[in-house]
């Protein structure tokens, strides 16, 4: 059978759909929704397609036709690079009017070389597995165009999503994933799964770290409903924590506004 690992995403203070604050001033606001890399094989080469989503507030009375705005990279909570890019352009045409919010999705691709797939694939994987609360996102904003086709140049600022200081240790995450995998299950028909399958459970928990039940629901797969062992994966993730031996998690007490909201992926692709 095979081995699984299981994969922590902790969200403090947000339920998994809120998004996070890259950059702001007095003007305008960006916010992340979500990071989406996809990857295909061309020849011997590896083409990673990005949708990156994000919102813009307008917060002046003044129209924004246009924002001069990149991202520079995208680190992890332990500050390794996962992926870098030079001067990555956003959208320029993001006419928002004035105290509104628009979102946008910008689509581009990072073609790697062969030398280079191994390191990327695994960036891939990380990249899947950590929320936007642990993610470093390097942005700039340098100037914007008013709906009077002025241009109103900023400071040449940037702001990293900064990681929390009451994150948990990883002997903490360890004891937490070590608990959970011994609840969990795995059925026989795990053994006829596609590569790269995931399971994304969320759940609420109470400040005696008892799991409440009604919240525990299924947030993504990338596991088709055709397939025969979907139903019996999809339980299998679920009723792990329906089990009397994770009723109650191993998780520190005095972090409660941290373990509060849990998404645990169990992922198959990295064994």
């Amino acid at each position: 059978m095979k081995k699984i690992l299981i994969f922590l995403l902790l969200f403090l203070n947000s339920s998994i759909l809120n998004s996070k604050t890259i950059f702001e001033n007095k003007i305008f606001s960006i916010n992340l929704i979500d990071i989406i890399a996809t990857q295909k094989n061309i020849q011997n080469d590896l083409v990673i397609t990005f949708n990156i989503e994000y919102q813009i507030t307008n917060k002046s009375n003044h129209d924004i036709k246009m924002i001069d705005h990149k991202v520079l990279g995208i680190n992890d909570l332990f500050n390794d690079v996962l992926f870098s890019f030079k001067n990555l352009n956003l959208i320029k045409d993001v006419y928002v009017s004035s105290l509104s919010t628009k979102k946008f999705v910008h689509t581009f691709d990072l073609n790697v070389n062969s030398a280079n797939i191994i390191q990327t694939q695994d960036a891939l994987k990380r990249l899947k597995l950590i929320s936007l609360e642990d993610l470093l996102i390097n942005y700039q904003a340098k100037k914007l165009i008013n709906g009077n086709n002025e241009i109103i140049y900023l400071d040449d600022l940037k702001l990293e999503i900064k990681k929390s200081d009451r994150k948990l240790t990883i002997n903490e995450i360890d004891s937490f994933r070590q608990q959970i995998s011994s609840c969990w299950q795995l059925p026989l028909s795990a053994n006829d799964m596609d590569d790269n399958m995931y399971v994304k459970i969320f759940l609420e928990v109470d400040k005696n770290r008892n799991v409440i039940r009604e919240t525990i629901a299924l947030v993504d797969t990338n596991i088709s409903r055709s397939k025969m062992y979907y139903e019996p994966i999809i339980e299998s993730a679920l009723n792990a924590f329906l089990n009397p031996e994770c009723s109650q998690l191993n998780l520190p007490k005095g972090k409660y506004q941290t373990w509060k909201n849990v998404t645990i992926t169990f992922d198959y692709s990295m064994f």
